[in-house]
């Protein structure tokens, strides 16, 4: 910002100073009685056409400077609210990935009682062991063949169609 300020700065002096520097050579020699002289001298050439034509063509140019920095400032604008939407994004897919917990390798688990090691050695049960890694929240049921293992009558009575079990 600092420097875009310095460069402006720069830029209109040098402006400034061309403007002076051809006003003061205008000035000394008179420069638009000299114009006027020579077109005079050479009417066959029709230099006032010339004339007409570049001031139409510096009127049109200074025109078309103007749109065009209008339109670089509308870009840059553009530009810059883009770039805080990605740096906002960012933030947030920063923030995401920081709460994401996840579950990676070889988990050692027993194969009889399908007990855990954590880090440290202990045995834990499969959803301690979750519940510490991860987010997970755990909720108990029993699946159709241990229901029949477990309670076979509550079984029979709900195969055959007389009981729902509601969750």
């Amino acid at each position: 910002m600092h420097s875009d300020v310095n460069r402006r700065t720069i830029d209109n002096l040098l402006l400034f100073g061309l403007a002076a520097i051809t006003f003061i050579l205008a000035v000394h020699y008179d420069l638009f009685e000299t114009i006027v002289g020579i077109v005079h001298r050479h009417e066959s050439w029709e230099l006032d056409e010339f004339i007409t034509l570049a001031i139409v063509l510096a009127a049109s140019l200074l025109a078309y400077s103007y749109r065009r920095v209008k339109d670089q400032k509308r870009e840059i604008a553009r530009r810059l609210e883009i770039e805080q939407k990605q740096k906002e994004t960012l933030q947030n897919l920063k923030a995401a990935m920081a709460e994401i917990k996840t579950l990676e390798g070889l988990i050692p688990m027993c194969s009889n009682c399908k007990r855990v090691r954590d880090d440290q050695g202990f045995w834990k049960q499969v959803e301690e062991y979750l519940s510490m890694k991860t987010d997970a929240r755990f909720s108990h049921s029993l699946c159709p063949d241990c229901l029949k293992e477990l309670y076979p009558d509550i079984a029979e009575r709900l195969a055959g169609g007389k009981e729902k079990i509601e969750s």
